[in-house]
């Protein structure tokens, strides 16, 4: 799938440090998700948290905020647990927190 592919390009570019690039590859990435008949599901999750990674390490906080919301609620609106992807927005939540003071 493109999207996926696309966010999986993103982690690359967020792990070389390239913010910027990261962001475009991930916006473009759950563009696609969010087309698909499910919205993206798990996959647009994944897409949020990427995004939500490189605006806090570019210093966005209030972006990376607004993008973990977004990412706990396609979460809270799909049913069954979904333990490791809940754990990983809620870290990043805490870490935007933190930041907020």
């Amino acid at each position: 799938h493109a999207g996926q592919a696309l966010i999986n390009l993103a982690w690359v570019r967020w792990s070389e440090g390239a913010l910027a690039a990261a962001a475009e590859v991930a916006r473009r990435g759950l563009a696609l998700l969010q087309d698909a008949p499910d919205a993206g599901g798990l996959d647009a999750v994944g897409a949020l948290a990427i995004l939500a990674r490189v605006l806090f390490d570019g210093g966005d906080v209030a972006g990376a905020r607004g993008t973990v919301d977004r990412a706990i609620a396609v979460l809270g609106a799909m049913p069954g647990p979904h333990h490791p992807l809940l754990c990983g927005t809620l870290l990043q939540v805490s870490q935007v927190l933190t930041s907020l003071g």
